[in-house]
């Protein structure tokens, strides 16, 4: 999956707002959304977007 920078930045500011479990559990729930065969390959790419916003 592609993601497009809008949608990166909406996943930055929404992951500000959270703390802790709600921060990993919205993590979780978009692995979770993800197509079946994206997921390992998505799920470095959502957590390092939200936890080093700088990296990507």
């Amino acid at each position: 999956m592609k993601w497009t920078e809008s949608y990166k930045q909406i996943l930055r500011e929404t992951a500000k707002t959270l703390k802790g479990a709600s921060r990993r559990r919205l993590m979780a729930q978009i692995v979770l959304e993800l197509p079946e065969g994206e997921k390992a390959e998505s799920r470095h790419q959502v957590v390092t977007m939200i936890i080093s916003p700088r990296a990507n």
